[in-house]
């Protein structure tokens, strides 16, 4: 197809999506919208009718406790206290008030027998201080479901039993038949497991549990709103956890339903719709056509000004918009050109200035480095036996950082801290430091302080920072018993915690004025037996495995 037909036919084609997208974006906006208005609004009527519950149970705990404050006597008995009962029973959200006894054993309205609720776990928590408000509870002898509060007695610090009442569930089950939307749904009421209590409309649902449909994760809140399908269709539930019980209520509508407003509302407007889009492509084809032809001559010399044609002019022959644009268009080629020849040689200068910067750095981190080394070979110079001790360490350390894979950085951070790790000791005395007898406690404390020492020696050299822990702490002990700062574990860092087994290892390897070297199993034995004590039990491994493929 030709471009002057292809255009067009783009053209009108986006004009297309966009007017679809846009009408798509406008439908999901005004669905969420409706999502969230039927949210808050029946939210809102779930928590106006729930508050009723609310209310009669926090009433009927003041109620229970008034009735336990007359029979704090220390002394139990229903024959003596039976009219309390039944005075509070008129005039009282209960069906039934009781008596329990410590053992368990109770006393009701309306039944001369002792009866046992042995069985009742809610009483457990009763008899510990606490005011409790039960799951709904299946009553064998009513033959309905309930909640039961119950408020504990105490005499002199002591739990003599309960006062109890009893709220059947018919009275919220007409809550439950409100919870329909616009008419249609149906309103459910769900324990703390997910089974069904209450329905208005029990073949609506066809199951008794409503999480092994919608999963358990769905109700982490304490209010909200779900979308699931029950195997015929799409559904929303609207829910809220009642206030003091662990129970919600639930207001169930099919998502068609939900829609059904604002659907009709889209079909009418989508006539219109239709009729303008159509319109709109027809004069966006005849308007794309008229201006085409010159718009093709831009495109071409856009075409080759892509391919780095600076140098070419569009004709203009008319005088309208596009002939501006044409105008602009070579204006900004000539300025394009000019920049561009600017720019080349800008560049030019620009990486011959990169080369010589890095070549000069690389200088400057070499001589940094053989200035460390120099440090490195003075103090060692006055002992014969660590003569080349630091480089060792060095070598160790790298080929460990190497082994656990350190950045760049790390390993120059490593390099710098392991060569310079013992530079404290050229403050340390001749006489301590060169004794081949062995240190008194005193001397031994001289010798402690070449880590704080070195430290202190290089805190001001910019480019040495990062290594300053290295040369601080690397006589420091997993266990945390070494010095100076007793750090332990993971407080010690990475790179100091290599160095100290680099230079433990290379210490016991090598001659020293009061003891022989140890081969290198020996040192491996003495690494392994002071691992989790002096050593990371980890990099020891690593270590070992390093030295016996250097």
């Amino acid at each position: 197809m030709k471009l002057k037909h292809k255009l067009p036919l783009i053209s009108i084609v986006l004009l297309v999506l966009y007017f679809i997208s846009l009408w798509v974006m406008t439908e999901k906006t005004i669905l969420q919208f409706t999502i969230d208005y039927q949210h808050k609004i029946y939210l809102s009527k779930i928590e106006r009718h729930t508050q009723n519950i609310e209310y009669d149970i926090q009433n009927g705990k003041r109620q229970l406790w008034r009735i336990g404050q007359k029979l704090n006597t220390g002394k139990l008995s229903w024959k003596e206290s039976s009219h309390y009962f039944y005075d509070a029973l008129e005039d009282s959200v209960f069906d039934k008030i009781g008596l329990v006894y410590k053992d368990k054993t109770y006393h009701i309205t309306g039944r001369d027998q002792l009866g046992d609720l042995s069985h009742r776990t809610y009483l457990n928590e009763a008899f510990e201080g606490k005011t409790v408000v039960s799951e709904p509870l299946y009553s064998k002898s009513n033959n309905i479901y309930q909640i039961v509060i119950a408020v504990p007695i105490s005499y002199n610090e002591e739990i003599l039993g309960a006062v109890i009442g009893t709220i059947p569930m018919q009275f919220i089950g007409d809550i439950v038949d409100s919870l329909r939307i616009d008419g249609y749904g149906f309103g459910i009421l769900i324990d703390s497991s997910g089974d069904v209590i209450l329905n208005s409309e029990y073949d609506a649902i066809g199951y008794t549990n409503f999480y092994e449909h919608v999963g358990i994760d769905q109700f982490t809140s304490k209010s909200g709103f779900l979308r699931y399908h029950d195997g015929e269709q799409q559904r929303y539930a609207f829910f809220k956890q009642l206030d003091g019980l662990d129970f919600f209520a639930v207001s169930i509508i099919g998502e068609s339903d939900l829609y059904k407003p604002i659907t009709a509302l889209f079909h009418k407007n989508l006539q219109i719709f239709i009729m303008i889009l159509i319109l709109a492509c027809i004069l966006t084809y005849f308007a794309i056509k008229n201006i085409f032809k010159p718009v093709s001559a831009l495109i071409d010399a856009m075409i080759k000004a892509e391919d780095g044609d600076y140098m070419l002019q569009v004709p203009v022959e008319r005088e309208d918009e596009v002939a501006n644009i044409a105008i602009q268009f070579n204006k900004t080629i000539e300025k394009i050109s000019f920049r561009d020849e600017e720019l080349q040689a800008l560049n030019e200068e620009l990486i011959a200035s990169f080369r010589e910067i890095n070549e000069t750095n690389e200088k400057m981190l070499q001589l940094y480095f053989d200035t460390i080394k120099a440090l490195v070979q003075a103090m060692e110079f006055k002992d014969t036996y660590t003569k080349g001790h630091s480089e060792r360490v060095m070598e160790y350390s790298l080929s460990l950082g190497s082994k656990l894979n350190l950045t760049q950085e790390e390993m120059e951070i490593l390099r710098h801290g392991s060569i310079l790790h013992d530079i404290g000791k050229l403050g340390i005395p001749d006489e301590v430091l060169l004794k081949a007898s062995t240190l008194n406690e005193e001397e031994y404390n001289i010798i402690k302080e070449h880590s704080r020492k070195g430290a202190s020696f290089i805190e001001n050299l910019e480019f040495l920072k990062e290594s300053l822990p290295i040369i601080r702490n690397h006589h420091e002990r997993f266990d945390g018993g070494g010095y100076p700062d007793q750090l332990k574990g993971d407080e010690i860092p990475l790179l100091v915690k290599i160095v100290t087994i680099a230079d433990a290892y290379d210490a016991m390897t090598t001659r020293r004025a009061y003891k022989e070297p140890f081969t290198m199993d020996e040192a491996v034995i003495e690494l392994r037996r002071n691992k989790g004590t002096q050593f990371d039990p980890f990099l020891v491994e690593k270590f070992i495995e390093t030295i016996y493929n250097i």
